[in-house]
């Protein structure tokens, strides 16, 4: 595996306090964009990256597997650790945990008003 992909998705886990690998064309992908989208997350908290167009996509994803144990995406990193996939975010969405770790973290912003 290039160190390039390693190294690029190890500065993306780390480098926000929500990351996701996701394929904008991938169903479980779009459920758990929305899932995210429905809190308020704070300026630059989330950083979504779609990986289907880059050069270094199956490369991405084989790192994805070593980290996770599943090549599938979504793959969704929180505070630097590997929170789950599509079934875990929605499943965690709909009973509350998922507000609930986000609000721990600090990711949901409840001061910015919208003008």
């Amino acid at each position: 595996m290039e160190n390039r992909a390693k190294n690029f998705v190890e500065e993306s886990i780390h480098g926000s306090k929500v990351c996701v690998f996701s394929k904008s064309y991938d169903p479980n992908c779009q459920q758990t964009r929305a899932a995210l989208n429905s809190f308020r997350l704070g300026p630059d908290v989330l950083s979504w990256i779609e990986i289907e167009n880059r050069g270094d996509c199956e490369e991405i994803q084989e790192y994805l597997k070593q980290l996770t144990g599943e090549q599938r995406l979504p793959r969704v990193f929180v505070n630097g650790a590997f929170a789950g996939g599509a079934e875990t975010m929605l499943r965690a969405k709909e009973d509350g945990t998922l507000e609930r770790n986000l609000e721990e973290i600090g990711a949901i912003d409840h001061f910015t008003t919208w003008s």
